[in-house]
């Protein structure tokens, strides 16, 4: 994982012929990815850029998208960051830990020692946020000066022509050359592993399209709400209906457990396990559930969608809402609003 630092970022810069130690197995949950890649859209949108993928690929090819330490504690310790609570996350490939020569935080800016790479990059690059800003201007700049990408008269026109780099565009494939070229140090003549190099460049976005879908990275999220739906749940939700059951109010997060949850805008949620499958919970039942405590409550997880039946003969007056949860059931009396929980 190796990054140099630029000597100015509005200077020319060459192109290192260092190896990137590209780290796949360094993961965050999908929730996790998910925080660190609004982050990486929310400044990209402030550099006036409407594909923040290209700035978000490259880290997650770099690191998994990971900041700290604690998330990847088989590379080096670097310096201490009060985002992380300890240390940010050092690259493992520039020798031996002791020497602190490893790339610094998901963009892996590397200048040297950790005190040559602070002082050529700032203290800021220690936290989340001062990394992900460093890492869009430095992508801009690699860009605008790699020997295969058009000439620009300035870091606008870079933005504006990344914009264009989508995935499956011929601008992509020459922002992929260049980010294994001038971000990688890995030439096409000079680097006998460019054309593999390049390829994982490519991987480390498609993974985070695979992952929140292309709608989060280009579009306005489901039904124009700005929140998306992914894995499992996305599944269900289309079975209910889509939009036209109810739009997401929240972005697909992680719940106990491994688990997934999105709340929508008709007052219902759908939550999501390996074990239970998807399934949806709404009204009063949602209310109780909620009070209880969610799916951290003996209730646990929902394991089927609401549904009716008679309840005469169980001592209920008329037609009654149930949905089942691991450690019970939660029952709705329509003629009473009387709501009963039934332990397993």
């Amino acid at each position: 994982m190796r990054l140099r630092a630029l000597v100015l970022l509005g200077a020319l810069t060459a192109c290192f012929d260092e190896p990137a130690l590209d780290d796949e197995t360094a993961t965050l949950s999908a929730g996790a990815k998910r925080g660190v890649s609004d982050r990486i859209k929310a400044i990209a949108a402030q550099y006036g850029s409407a594909n923040p993928l290209v700035f978000a690929g490259v880290p997650n090819h770099e690191t998994g998208l990971v900041q700290c330490w604690a998330d990847a504690p088989y590379h080096c310790q670097g310096p201490y960051s009060a985002y992380c609570g300890g240390p940010v996350l050092a690259g493992s490939g520039d020798g031996a830990c002791h020497l602190q020569r490893g790339g610094l935080g998901i963009y892996q800016f590397d200048a040297g020692t950790h005190a040559q790479t602070l002082a050529a990059y700032g203290h800021g690059i220690l936290d989340l946020d001062g990394n992900v800003w460093s890492g869009v201007q430095t992508i801009i700049t690699k860009v605008r000066h790699c020997p295969n990408t058009p000439w620009f008269p300035n870091d606008a026109a870079v933005v504006a022509w990344l914009g264009a780099a989508t995935p499956g565009t011929g601008e992509y494939e020459t922002f992929l050359t260049a980010m294994a070229w001038c971000y990688n140090g890995c030439s096409p003549t000079g680097c006998s592993n460019h054309w593999a190099v390049r390829e994982k460049y490519r991987s480390g976005a498609q993974q985070l399209i695979d992952l929140f879908g292309w709608d989060y990275w280009y579009g306005n999220g489901d039904c124009g709400s700005g929140f998306s739906t992914v894995y499992g749940i996305r599944a269900k939700w289309e079975s209910l209906g889509g939009c036209a059951w109810g739009a997401p109010v929240t972005n697909e997060s992680d719940a106990a457990y491994g688990g997934r949850f999105n709340h929508f805008d008709n007052g219902a949620s759908i939550y999501w396990t390996e074990w239970t499958a998807a399934h949806e919970v709404h009204g009063a039942i949602r209310e109780r559930w909620a009070a209880l405590g969610w799916e951290w409550s003996w209730l646990g997880y929902p394991i089927s969608d609401e549904y009716t039946y008679d309840g005469t003969p169980w001592g209920m007056q008329g037609i009654v809402a149930e949905s089942e949860f691991e450690g019970g059931w939660l029952s709705y009396v329509f003629a009473t609003g009387e709501l009963v929980e039934w332990p397993r």
